[in-house]
């Protein structure tokens, strides 16, 4: 029969074996000071959403393991700046009946993309999971798990790719002991996505305004998927599972409390953080692909800079280290004080993005003017597109991963632009169809906080409130920044593809002048120097 050494009593830990303990899963956790000494002598406190329950687990000191048989599954469950030293501890010890712990099956539980590179060195069989539960452990011999019907949720796959027999093994006794499992040929993906999410865990050790917080996790996020897609990983998308995850949530009232992640946990216990493996990934990856990381830099830093100091979780301001814009767009600030732009470039930039097919086109005419008169009374770097651009792999796309170089450019293109200018011809009242798909291959978090100009055109007034009543209930879904005022054109605006009204003209700027409030020193400047 099988049975999990469960290497970490951590809240991820000893809640796997609390579960492998009331579901009769064979199992036998394993840790070292007095965590494990506790939970040894008087039991695990374990306090679920449906109650609190002292559970007598079956326990190991590190510093006197039990003896690995055949058929023993190691489960490793430390944070991923332990796993150099665990697995090293691991892998070499004896198997009754021959052989190594090497041989064995490992499963990795930490967050990042380390992990398994590390266990591969020693391990032959290396099987990655992707775990979301919400758990705190900050009190000795007490954990903390919050999430209901299930504990948690559960993607596992072999490492690099791919499943076998154990993999499912794996998933099913997951499955059995309460968690929401389900096997993944496509592991790397999902690590990826738990990164994506893992780098704002840095945000939470910081005090400052809700917003500023807020937008910090955003625009962590947003750099570390331009990051990543750069490395090449496909992060999983919610909408990738297979299982049903709808009722799953984190109860109220359940002890467990927004912005009390795992990062902020290891502060507050004083012990080591995951940073480095964290936001540090990312700035390791964007070094070795050629793409900046200024923001996760600068947060893995200050993150030092506490742990080194010695200081709790919230005791330094974030405006230490990171400032806003009037639209919330982020600015690292390095150690020598001196404000840096998120994109690491002087020059903002503005992409204009036309929702026609034709060429020539009334409505590229229109959002590259607007563009013009962003960049000739701001100071920045502009760019068009068109669906044309796009191109014809978007048609047949289901998912973002599937799209061909051309479109994957322009998607890349309007994630990382400072501003968005948004322009759609009217067919039957709305926007086109595959207009609207691009928009749908973007998550909603890459679009938080950006500032956008709507525009459309039609053939007459009866279609102007289509920026109204379609294009700003789009992108408010998105949480973006819709300028107060939206232009519309209609036919009679244009001569030979060229905006000739007057009125037109005139809303134009009125609207260009509200992109003063998100770039004020772009304002100033170019004011200035006429």
């Amino acid at each position: 029969m099988t049975r999990y050494i469960i290497i970490g009593a951590g809240a991820v830990g000893a809640s796997l074996a609390a579960e492998f303990e009331t579901h009769g899963v064979p199992y036998v956790l394993i840790g070292r000071g007095t965590q494990i000494a506790h939970i040894g002598a008087h039991g695990l406190s374990y306090r679920r959403p449906g109650g609190h329950r002292v559970l007598k687990l079956n326990t190991a000191d590190m510093a006197s393991p039990p003896a690995l048989r055949a058929g023993d599954i190691l489960v490793l469950a430390v944070k991923a700046q332990d796993v150099e030293s665990a697995t090293e501890f691991w892998a070499w010890r004896q198997v009754e009946g021959g052989g190594f712990a090497s041989e064995l099956p490992l499963v990795t539980l930490q967050n990042g993309l380390a992990a398994e590179d590390i266990a591969l060195r020693r391990f032959d069989r290396v099987y990655a999971a992707s775990i979301r539960i919400p758990a705190r452990y900050t009190v000795t011999g007490e954990v903390v798990v919050g999430g209901e019907p299930n504990v948690g949720i559960v993607a596992l796959g072999r490492y690099p790719e791919g499943l076998d027999d154990t993999a499912l093994s794996i998933v099913a006794d997951l499955a059995k002991a309460g968690y929401l499992a389900e096997a993944r040929p496509d592991i790397r993906r999902w690590k990826a996505a738990k990164l994506e999410h893992n780098v704002t865990n840095a945000v939470e050790l910081f005090a400052g305004p809700p917003e500023v917080r807020s937008k910090a996790a955003a625009s962590l996020a947003q750099e570390a998927r331009t990051v990543l897609l750069a490395a090449g990983y496909d992060p999983a998308a919610p909408s990738d599972w297979k299982i049903d995850i709808s009722t799953w949530r984190v109860a109220p009232e359940s002890g467990i409390k927004p912005g009390q992640q795992s990062t902020w946990q290891s502060f507050t216990r004083g012990t080591s953080s995951e940073v480095d493996y964290l936001n540090g990934e990312i700035v390791r990856l964007g070094r070795i692909h050629g793409v900046a990381a200024p923001l996760n830099a600068a947060f893995q830093q200050a993150a030092a800079k506490l742990a080194i100091e010695g200081r709790p979780p919230g005791t330094r301001d974030i405006s230490e280290f990171y400032r806003v814009t009037a639209d919330g767009a982020a600015l690292s600030v390095p150690s020598e004080g001196k404000p840096t732009e998120r994109n690491n470039m002087g020059t903002p930039r503005v992409v204009a993005i036309s929702g026609s097919f034709s060429r020539p086109s009334k409505t590229t005419a229109l959002v590259q003017h607007i563009a013009g008169r962003a960049s000739d009374r701001y100071g920045f770097d502009s760019v068009t597109y068109d669906m044309v651009d796009v191109g014809p792999s978007l048609g047949s796309a289901l998912w973002r991963k599937q799209l061909d170089g051309k479109a994957q450019h322009v998607i890349q293109e309007i994630v990382e632009a400072d501003i968005l200018i948004i322009g759609a011809p009217t067919y039957k009242g709305s926007y086109s169809g595959l207009f609207k798909h691009l928009i749908d291959l973007i998550d909603p978090h890459e679009l938080r906080s950006k500032p956008i100009l709507i525009t459309a055109t039609g053939g007459g007034d009866r279609h102007a409130l289509m920026v109204e009543h379609q294009l700003r209930p789009l992108f408010g879904f998105f949480m973006a920044h819709t300028l107060p005022t939206a232009v519309y054109a209609s036919d009679r605006d244009f001569v030979d593809y060229t905006v000739s009204s007057d009125q037109i003209l005139k809303r134009i700027d009125e609207a260009v002048g509200e992109i003063g409030a998100f770039f004020p020193i772009n304002g100033a400047n170019r004011a200035a120097a006429e």
